[in-house]
């Protein structure tokens, strides 16, 4: 709720209220944020210095669509499907890493 945009709704069914920060609209502390949790989870769960390789990477890999604006998000609005096929792709690849480095 911190990071998403202020759209998530309680019911299907009802236009308020909605949740979210809208943390979103500010992409540079949303990039220290979503980092610092992170790395934050990584110190929790006392991961390895592999995994905090991948999760500053995934985290710098993001950085472009963070600040993206105007046209650069044309292909966003017109392919709706390419965001969620991205995070798809980076969840699952996010999972594959942390099974592989967090034994």
């Amino acid at each position: 709720m911190i990071f998403h945009e202020k759209d998530i709704r309680l019911s299907p069914f009802s236009e308020t209220p909605v949740w979210g920060w809208g943390i979103i609209d500010h992409p540079l502390l949303n990039f220290v944020l979503e980092l610092m949790y992170g790395i934050f989870c990584w110190w929790y769960f006392k991961g390895n210095k592999n995994l905090l390789i991948v999760i500053v990477v995934f985290n710098i890999m993001d950085l472009p669509l963070m600040l993206g604006h105007g046209d650069m998000l044309k292909p966003l609005e017109q392919y709706p499907y390419i965001l969620p096929s991205f995070i798809l792709f980076q969840i699952l690849n996010t999972w594959y890493f942390i099974w592989r480095y967090s034994r």
